[in-house]
């Protein structure tokens, strides 16, 4: 598909023609997000260039008006900043970015053709240049073929045909191409991936994916820790409804002759209102507490936590008086500490919902 582009209504009048003499205005001065970020758009065209000889990315924009530079790339060529009044550039997606700079009279070589242009300094990230609007004017209609892409003009009375560059393929990158990269500053954004292991064979059949913040966790242990808690991580899910029925089930053992326990519910503040009723629908909603016209009835209240969030309490020490207490003989604390005679690693569990766990 091909299109010819019209700028006309975007072309400066005779007074405004002059960009190296002149400041733009905020209100003419617009960034599109895809400049600003580098991103890929229908409107833009990407290819390679190179000013005083080094390489350099350019990215083509008619949704930005002005033609931009990173600050670290003319900082890198030397090239000659003038100061400016400084201003604020709005982007597309609402956030400023701001300008104090403007480098005048740039060559560009474009596929063996020279270009001559001024560019603003701004922090943007993706291309090492934008040209925009301000660059696309000069040449009067032109043709854009998105198919290729391409774009097509007359300049100096001659037809140029600037090919867009292809996306690159991912590849490796050395500790000196690095280095050289963060002298530069021409890393726009740095992530770093981590590689965890996976043993299917030993994952039970049933057993679910990590979380994606308990995998950034366990990628922090010792490679060790981490196959043998990676097969057992839908163990430390965060628990959804009630424990599975077992042979050996919970049970509160009640005196035959004690009558039902019914407290009447403990006032609590307003403010704690909501976080009460938010609390209750999700423990509905995970089945762990349904509606009930039992005889039985006991208080609930919110206690704060340290990290403060709200711990939802049922106050059952009436409860507990006429419960039959089960016979077992706690063993000391000496005897246990003993045990631990010898042993070089030692671990403990904490239960995120012990009572619903049980």
């Amino acid at each position: 598909m091909e299109f010819t582009q019209d700028l006309t209504s975007q072309i400066p009048t005779s007074n405004e023609t002059n960009t190296h003499s002149t400041e733009p205005s905020p209100e003419q001065f617009h960034l599109s997000l895809q400049a600003a970020t580098g991103h890929p758009s229908p409107r833009t065209l990407r290819f390679l260039a190179s000013i005083y000889g080094q390489q350099v990315t350019i990215l083509v924009d008619s949704g930005s008006s002005h033609n931009i530079i990173q600050p670290h790339i003319a900082s890198f060529l030397h090239l000659p900043i003038h100061n400016l009044s400084s201003f604020l550039v709005m982007v597309g997606n609402g956030d400023h970015l701001q300008c104090t700079g403007l480098c005048v009279d740039i060559p560009l070589m474009v596929d063996n053709h020279l270009f001559t242009t001024s560019l603003y300094v701004l922090p943007i990230q993706g291309a090492d240049v934008v040209l925009g609007v301000q660059w696309l004017q000069t040449f009067g209609p032109f043709v854009f073929n998105f198919s290729v892409p391409s774009m097509q003009f007359y300049h100096n009375n001659s037809l140029i045909t600037i090919t867009g560059s292809k996306p690159n393929n991912l590849k490796p990158v050395s500790f000196h191409q690095l280095t050289r990269m963060l002298h530069t500053n021409a890393i726009a954004t740095f992530h770093s991936v981590s590689m965890i292991p996976t043993h299917p064979s030993t994952n039970p059949p049933n057993s679910h994916t990590t979380p994606s913040s308990d995998t950034h966790l366990l990628s922090t242990f010792h490679p060790d820790i981490q196959q043998i808690l990676l097969p057992y991580s839908h163990i430390f899910k965060k628990p959804s409804g009630l424990p599975p029925s077992r042979p050996h089930d919970h049970h509160i053992h009640l005196e035959p002759t004690a009558p039902p326990i019914n407290i009447k519910p403990y006032r609590y503040p307003h403010y704690q209102k909501e976080a009460m009723s938010t609390l209750i629908t999700e423990m509905l909603q995970d089945g762990i507490i349904q509606p009930s016209n039992s005889p039985y009835s006991s208080s609930a209240l919110l206690v704060k936590k340290k990290d403060g969030t709200w711990h939802f309490c049922v106050d059952y020490r009436a409860l507990n008086t006429i419960t039959i207490k089960d016979c077992f003989p706690i063993p000391t604390i000496d005897e246990l500490l003993d045990e631990l005679h010898g042993a070089s690693y030692f671990s403990k569990i904490d239960l995120r919902s012990g009572y619903h766990q049980i």
